[in-house]
């Protein structure tokens, strides 16, 4: 049994045989209340598909005064499980999945990798691959590809959002897939939702942000639009 959580991720290994589930927990009063926001730290659960059987990463990230969440994970291989944490004072933005409910606070985030061949345990353990910093000032989503020596990610520099391509051993940017004006609302630079999927190959990739006002897949440079009548996206996948 896995407690109530918000903020939730999901990935499966490449293989099936494991899923990963991140969020962080709700009390009680939060829970039957239908309106409490998570606090505190997120944790992460990687269970067997096959027996039930779960490990923890937990604790070890913990920054006073800041919400820790997991806006993405991804399988770089059967036991390499890639995750985005990211860090908001106070508490990150209830409506949204990549902001802080802070007025123009920006989260700071790093892309860390665990070795789920352990038992569970700390996430200080995890080694952080990608930080936020003057190149990434805002790192808004990030997965794993090519069993993990590529990282595909969804960056914020200033009024523009890009997907690019980061070579995992160097931190440099192969490519810029796609970039366009970041959108705004009430005065503030969102996205507040964003998803991004990889394929298998590492050649295709969908991005979604808030909800519908960007939805569509990426291959050699070239965006083509999903966007849909029939209601908002909530998330992607291949």
């Amino acid at each position: 049994m896995i407690p109530g959580l918000d903020q939730v991720s999901l990935a499966v290994s490449p293989d099936g045989a494991w899923a990963a589930i991140s969020g962080t927990a709700q009390t009680r009063a939060e829970a039957a209340s239908g309106g409490g926001y998570p606090r505190g730290q997120a944790r992460i659960f990687v269970i067997n598909t096959r027996s039930g059987r779960r490990k923890v990463w937990q604790g070890g990230l913990t920054r006073p005064g800041f919400e820790l969440t997991f806006p993405s994970m991804s399988w770089g291989s059967a036991r390499s499980l890639y995750v985005l944490a990211q860090w908001c004072r106070r508490q990150a933005f209830p409506q949204g999945n990549v902001a802080c409910n802070a007025y123009h606070a920006q989260p700071v985030s790093e892309f860390r990798v665990i070795d789920t061949s352990g038992p569970g345990g700390s996430l200080r353990t995890a080694p952080p691959v990608l930080r936020t910093s003057a190149r990434y000032p805002v790192i808004l989503q990030a997965v794993a590809a090519d069993a993990g020596r590529v990282i595909i990610a969804l960056i914020r520099i200033g009024h523009h959002v890009s997907v690019v391509r980061i070579d995992a051993a160097t931190g440099h940017v192969d490519a810029v897939l796609f970039r366009h004006a970041a959108p705004a609302f009430n005065g503030r630079t969102g996205p507040y939702l964003a998803f991004l999927a990889v394929d298998g190959t590492g050649q295709y990739v969908l991005v979604n942000e808030d909800g519908n006002d960007l939805a569509g897949w990426i291959h050699q440079g070239r965006y083509h639009s999903l966007l849909s009548r029939n209601g908002n996206g909530l998330g992607v996948a291949w």
